[in-house]
C-alpha cells in the first residue's frame, strides 16, 4: 500500500515537472517571447504619444489662425480709428458743443415720460457708470487680475493690469483738446465733472477693458464657465450701455462719447496686438491658451 502511494506521489510531481517544461510555456516565458511584448507595449506607447502631438499640434494651428485673424481686425481697427478721431479732435478743439450733440442729449434726457421711470433709468445709468470711478476700477481691475493669476493665467494677469494705463493718455488727450462740459442752460447736468470733456472717460476704460476681458475670458478654459461667462455678458453690456449713460447724465456730448469709442477702440487694439505677439512666443512651451 505505502509503495502505491510513493508510486503515485512520484507521477503527479513528474506530470507538474513535465507541464512547467512543456514547449508552450517554454516559449511563453521565453526572452524572445518576453521582447516582443515589450516592443508591443513601446509601440502602444509610440502611438498614444503620437496621437497627442497630433492633437496637441492640431489645437495649436486652430489658435494661431485664431490669433492671426484677431490681429488682423485689431491692425484694421487701429488704422480706420486713428484717422477719425484725429479729425474729430481737430473738430471739437473749436467747438464747445455742436448742435446735434444737443439733440440728441435733450432726446436721451426726455426718454422717459413719468416721473417714476426716471427715476429707474438715472438709477440704471448710474449704476452702469459706476464701475469708470476710480475706487471701483481700481477694485474691479486688481480682482480680474487675481482671478486670472489664480488659475494661472499669467499673460492675462499682466495684461489686465496694463488696461488703466488707457486712462492716463485720455487725461493727456482731455488736456490738449480742452473741451467744456455740457453747460446746464443747454441739457440737464445730472453727473457734474469738471475735468475736461472730450473724449469720454468712462467710455475709453470701458471699451479697453471690459473689451480686454471678453478677449482674454474666451479662451480661459480653465477658469470655469459659471465665472467666465457672466463676465463676459455683463462686461459686453457695460461696453454697450455706457455711451448712452454719460449722454443722458449730462456729463458728456455725444461727440465726447464718439471720441471715447475711437480711442478706446485704438488703445485696445494696440493692446491686443501686443498680447497676442506674447501669446505666440509662449504657445510653443505652452499648449494651453
Amino acid at each position: 500500500m505505502t509503495t502505491i502511494l510513493v508510486s503515485a506521489s512520484v507521477s503527479v510531481a513528474m506530470v507538474g515537472i513535465d507541464k512547467t517544461n512543456s514547449p508552450t510555456a517554454i516559449a511563453q516565458n521565453s526572452p524572445d517571447n518576453i521582447g516582443a511584448v515589450l516592443l508591443s507595449s513601446k509601440s502602444n506607447s509610440d502611438n498614444n504619444y503620437k496621437y497627442f502631438m497630433d492633437e496637441k499640434c492640431f489645437f495649436c494651428h486652430n489658435l494661431s489662425m485664431e490669433i492671426k485673424r484677431v490681429r488682423q481686425l485689431s491692425l484694421v481697427l487701429l488704422v480706420i480709428s486713428t484717422f477719425f478721431v484725429i479729425a474729430l479732435a481737430i473738430l471739437v478743439r473749436y467747438h464747445n458743443f455742436f448742435n446735434l450733440d444737443v439733440l440728441l442729449s435733450r432726446d436721451f434726457q426726455s426718454i422717459s415720460e413719468t416721473a417714476s421711470h426716471q427715476i429707474y433709468l438715472y438709477y440704471l445709468m448710474t449704476f452702469v457708470s459706476t464701475f469708470g470711478k476710480l475706487i471701483p476700477a481700481t477694485i474691479l481691475v486688481a480682482f480680474s487680475a487675481l482671478i486670472f493669476n489664480y488659475y494661472r493665467y499669467y499673460l492675462q494677469a499682466l495684461f489686465t493690469l496694463l488696461t488703466p494705463i488707457a486712462a492716463g493718455i485720455n487725461s493727456i488727450i482731455k488736456l490738449i483738446v480742452n473741451r467744456p462740459r455740457p453747460d446746464e442752460s443747454l441739457v440737464a447736468v445730472l453727473d457734474r465733472q469738471f475735468d475736461p470733456s472730450f473724449p469720454s472717460g468712462h467710455v475709453v476704460f470701458y471699451i479697453v477693458f471690459f473689451g480686454f476681458m471678453i478677449i482674454a475670458l474666451r479662451t480661459a478654459t480653465r477658469i470655469p464657465k459659471t465665472i467666465r461667462y457672466p463676465k463676459m455678458i455683463f462686461a459686453g453690456l457695460l461696453i454697450l450701455l455706457i455711451p448712452f449713460a454719460r449722454v443722458y447724465l449730462g456729463a458728456h456730448w455725444a461727440s465726447d462719447v464718439l471720441g471715447g469709442f475711437l480711442i478706446g477702440t485704438i488703445l485696445l487694439s494696440t493692446l491686443l496686438l501686443v498680447y497676442f505677439n506674447e501669446k505666440i512666443k509662449h504657445q510653443g512651451s505652452t499648449p494651453n491658451p
